[in-house]
């Protein structure tokens, strides 16, 4: 979870305190995102209308933003976003309103989009991990930054999963660049370590990065907020190197 990615720009999308991610916009300007995925939306999610007006601002016609959530009845209202009551389930575990990406794919007319030409923001309550650990590098390479929200890294009786889809991750050409704590949630400290970790964590991988030295000491960028204002605001990570 280290940053080993480079970023020049980024951009706040999403609510300013909790539901608010950043974004890479290095070479947004050259365009080739053709739809996003925003999954897990509750009944307010201010990434999807920030990501239409981006894609639409680049001529991006049509659905541009597919929200998925079952446990409303509806999402987001903004041009260009189609949600769909359905939740996301790793490959091979599907069931009534529980989808695997690659079916996302299909039943969205996306599955022959081009490798690196989708974004996604995915918020779903721990239940990433299981789906990210199983994933498949083609479906993965679909996407150009996955910015996701990483859920209860102090289960340690779960980091073999949790090192999984973080591999599936990374093997798919994406590094991080950018990662937030949600202080909502505490600090996870390593036993027997100096090591810690924002309990949730929001991560931004990006495939498109160029590489930097991998940074083990967290640093904020200008327009990290903390999610929770009322609350105190959270320590740097101190993450392991190589």
């Amino acid at each position: 979870l280290r940053v080993c990615g480079g970023c020049e720009k980024f951009e706040r999308l999403g609510e300013e305190t909790d539901g608010g991610y950043l974004t890479c916009m290095d070479g947004w300007e050259h365009g080739g995102v053709k739809a996003a995925f925003s999954m897990g939306v509750e009944h307010h999610d201010k990434w999807s209308q920030d990501m239409s007006r981006l894609l639409r601002g680049q001529g991006v016609g049509g659905t541009v933003v597919h929200q998925f959530d079952c446990t409303v009845s509806g999402g987001q209202q903004c041009p260009g976003c189609v949600f769909h009551p359905i939740c996301i389930a790793p490959e091979g575990e599907e069931k009534p309103s529980y989808w695997g990406m690659s079916t996302v794919l299909k039943k969205t007319d996306l599955a022959a989009a081009k490798d690196r030409s989708l974004i996604m923001k995915m918020d779903i309550e721990a239940a990433e991990w299981a789906i990210l650990a199983k994933e498949r590098a083609d479906v993965l390479r679909k996407f150009r930054q996955v910015i996701l929200e990483f859920h209860w890294l102090d289960k340690e009786f779960n980091h073999k999963q949790y090192d999984a889809a973080v591999g599936a991750l990374l093997g798919a050409g994406f590094r991080v660049v950018h990662i937030h704590g949600n202080n909502y949630a505490g600090m996870y400290y390593v036993p027997g370590t100096d090591y810690s970790v924002p309990n949730v964590l929001e991560v931004t991988f990006a495939a498109d990065s160029q590489p930097i030295q991998c940074q083990d000491r967290q640093t904020l960028q200008a327009l990290d907020k903390d999610n929770n204002p009322g609350w105190q605001s959270l320590p740097m990570a101190h993450l392991p190197g190589a």
